[in-house]
């Protein structure tokens, strides 16, 4: 039942996610679902506010013995005047479309500066080999 549940769930995002082309430019409030190519050159802009820069990698975790860690960041630009609130969540996947991982990364105390260049970073346990696996990545940032 479980298995049922996640793989439907699996499929509700990705007939649900527009497929699209770096030509096209990726925006806010959209999912996107990407190779880990796509992923590394991936730039989205909305109001004001530019994402980019994005990486993700697999450490060994310092306090687990049996999980690493897999690290995310990506620069964000604030050309705005006023703070911005965003949110990213990011989902990878393995070739046969089982999540291998789920994570949500925002701002340091959760606003961008305005007129400036920031780093948003998180963190979270994955089983060894779980980046390595994966082979396509569903990303969404939701901004205010």
């Amino acid at each position: 039942m479980k298995q049922t549940l996640l793989t439907i769930v699996t499929l509700l995002i990705l007939v649900m996610t527009p497929m699209e082309s770096m030509a096209y430019g990726y925006t806010m409030n959209q999912g996107y679902i990407l190779s880990m190519d796509e992923f590394e050159d991936l730039v989205i802009r909305g109001d004001n506010l530019k994402l980019n820069n994005f990486i993700l990698a697999e450490e060994d975790s310092w306090l687990s013995e049996n999980l690493n860690n897999l690290k995310f960041s990506c620069s964000a630009r604030n050309r705005d005047k006023q703070s911005k609130h965003f949110s990213i969540m990011i989902v990878g996947f393995n070739s046969e479309n089982e999540i291998l991982w789920a994570m949500n990364a925002e701002p340091s105390m959760s606003t961008l500066t305005p007129n400036r260049v920031e780093n948003v970073s998180t963190e979270v346990y994955v089983l060894d080999g779980a980046l390595r696996e994966t082979s396509r990545i569903w990303i969404k940032i939701a901004e205010d």
